[in-house]
């Protein structure tokens, strides 16, 4: 498994654990656990090269379609700052 495989995983795991909600009682997880069992499964097909980085994203995005996970939106607060950067960014090369 390469550094560039393994850091996609962990980020992406990071921010599922951050900002997905699991729908329903079939996937509740153990007490305490903070990531459940079907999310480290998936990530670790990734990790050991036995899916593309394609295929993981379609495996999420039809988790989001089918509302199997929820995925909430950016806090308004994370998006004015990215527009506030880009904008002077643009400034910057103009």
């Amino acid at each position: 498994m390469d550094g560039r495989r393994t850091a996609v995983a962990c980020v992406t795991i990071v921010a599922l654990v951050a900002i997905v909600a699991p729908a329903g009682a079939a996937h509740a997880q153990a007490e305490g656990e903070l990531i459940p069992a079907w999310v480290k499964s998936v990530f670790a097909y990734y990790v050991n090269d036995q899916i593309t980085e394609a295929e993981l994203i379609n495996a999420l995005q039809y988790l989001i379609d089918q509302e199997i996970i929820h995925v909430a939106a950016p806090a308004p607060a994370a998006a004015d700052r990215a527009a506030a950067a880009d904008r002077a960014a643009a400034a910057d090369r103009a």
